[in-house]
């Protein structure tokens, strides 16, 4: 239920980038992304590029830093959603429990990521119980 909310954001800022084949279905996973032409497109040939990204992130950032900055946002939300989930309280007790509004909590919920940063969704993580950890490496040349 959260995290399908999640989904359809991604799929429709997919979809605004030409990600989808006319059906509503992303042309993506997580791992990895093509822009295709439009369905017409694809019985015939064309010097139209398919453009191909490492991931979805990168397909819907401009940088790489703000791909890996929504990749750490939407690990964290999924995991805080997972945690919050399994409480099985209402939005109001599970708000309470976060010490954030219920508004808040639902923007969360919903997967309104440009809402929050990394610093307060690693702050909410630990509120849930989660261990939030860095691992820092060289990027692939």
């Amino acid at each position: 239920m959260v995290r399908e909310g999640l989904r359809q954001r991604f799929a429709s800022a997919l979809e605004s980038l030409g990600g989808s084949a006319g059906n509503g279905k992303p042309q993506a996973e997580l791992g990895g992304a093509q822009v295709p032409p439009s369905e017409p497109e694809y019985g015939r040939m064309s010097d139209e590029l398919i453009q191909s990204f490492a991931s979805v992130w990168d397909a819907l950032a401009d940088t790489p830093e703000q791909a890996a900055n929504m990749r750490l946002r939407a690990e964290l939300a999924l995991a805080i959603q997972a945690a919050v989930e399994g409480w099985g309280d209402n939005r109001a007790g599970a708000a309470e429990r976060l010490r954030v509004t219920q508004p808040h909590l639902a923007e969360l919920l919903e997967g309104r990521l440009d809402l929050f940063s990394v610093d307060e969704l690693a702050t909410l993580a630990e509120r849930v119980g989660l261990t939030v950890e860095m691992r820092i490496a060289h990027a692939a040349a």
